[in-house]
């Protein structure tokens, strides 16, 4: 995979993510989840090939990319609560910036979203031909937050 990649960013994003969680910086945490979502979303739109879609790479709107995704018909696109979705986009501004509508994320809150970010990218790793998804998974499962493989219990983790 190349590491200048909607993809790959994103991957290396859910790894930082998971040391978010563990340090207790839940703001950053949800943000970096709704910025996984993002950049997976963004990575199934490059993969039409259509020109046209390179007007969404400065949104981050999920519910307007997801709706993006979903109408070019891309099988990799999981299916998921939409709510979840608007939940995270606010993620994205209210924890990033002062001022009036700046949240401070509760442990859970940032939890919840870590593990919707960490299926939604494994499952579209995982429905897609061009990776090597046992390396990926198990990149995924090395997980030292209290989460451990709360997801990903189906793919054994490899012992060294």
């Amino acid at each position: 995979m190349e590491a200048n990649s909607y993809l790959a960013i994103a991957l290396r994003n859910i790894k930082t993510n998971r040391k978010l969680l563990g340090w207790g910086d839940y703001n950053d945490s949800a943000r970096y989840s709704q910025q996984v979502v993002e950049k997976t979303l963004k990575h199934l739109l490059e993969t039409t090939n259509d020109v046209s879609v390179t007007k969404f790479f400065k949104l981050h709107n999920l519910s307007k990319l997801y709706s993006e995704v979903e109408n070019r018909n891309i099988k990799t696109l999981p299916q998921v609560d939409k709510d979840i979705l608007a939940v995270l986009t606010d993620y994205y501004y209210d924890t990033n910036y002062p001022g009036d509508n700046f949240v401070l994320i509760k442990k859970e809150e940032a939890e919840r979203a870590y593990k919707f970010a960490k299926n939604f990218i494994f499952e579209v790793v995982q429905s897609s031909e061009e990776f090597d998804t046992t390396q990926i998974s198990c990149d995924l499962n090395e997980d030292s937050s209290p989460l451990g493989s709360y997801i990903f219990s189906s793919s054994p983790k490899t012992e060294e």
